[in-house]
């Protein structure tokens, strides 16, 4: 009795499977595979809020109900938090209104490194953070996702750190 075996090796080519020109890859390779920087952000920290810290940190965040907010981080004394730039003046106006300490800074972006199950393959988180700093660029913010690293930064820095992370990404490649 012959069965058909659809999947057996001796039905297929060499080359079966092989992606060519033409064809749409769905898959994205391992490691990092794209760098993505976001112009027109801000920043802005919080601080120096009363105790209970929680209930101030509600505080602030009821006062911003209106701006959208991006890495909103807790810090020692308040919060700091990164906004697109078309919301940095409602949330100063904001801030001050309901009386809290803080600073923005404007001129911002994100930049993201891509990569397929991130948190899954080892160290390579460790590496994108390692590389930003390396960079010898300021960075005010990291934050993660299952496939991306981003890292919130003033303009200037943005450059340098796409650039090493563009060389992590040559030097995986060689």
């Amino acid at each position: 009795m012959n069965e058909h075996k659809p999947f057996s090796q001796e039905l297929s080519a060499p080359d079966d499977g092989r992606t060519n020109a033409s064809e749409t890859q769905f898959e994205r390779p391992r490691g990092i595979d794209n760098i993505e920087v976001v112009r027109g952000y801000a920043r802005a920290e919080v601080s120096d809020l009363s105790e209970p810290l929680i209930d101030s940190r509600i505080d602030v965040l009821k006062a911003l109900e209106d701006v959208s907010l991006n890495f909103v981080k807790f810090t020692q004394t308040g919060l700091s938090f990164v906004c697109k730039a078309d919301f940095a003046d409602k949330a100063e106006a904001a801030l001050q209104a309901a009386g809290f300490k803080f600073d923005i800074q404007r001129d911002r972006c994100i930049v993201t490194a891509h990569a397929v199950n991130m948190r899954d393959d080892a160290g390579l988180i460790a590496k994108v953070i390692s590389a930003a700093i390396a960079s010898g660029a300021n960075t005010d913010q990291f934050g993660d996702n299952h496939d991306r690293v981003m890292i919130a930064c003033d303009n200037d820095s943005a450059e340098r750190i796409s650039k090493h992370l563009e060389e992590l990404i040559e030097e995986a490649t060689v």
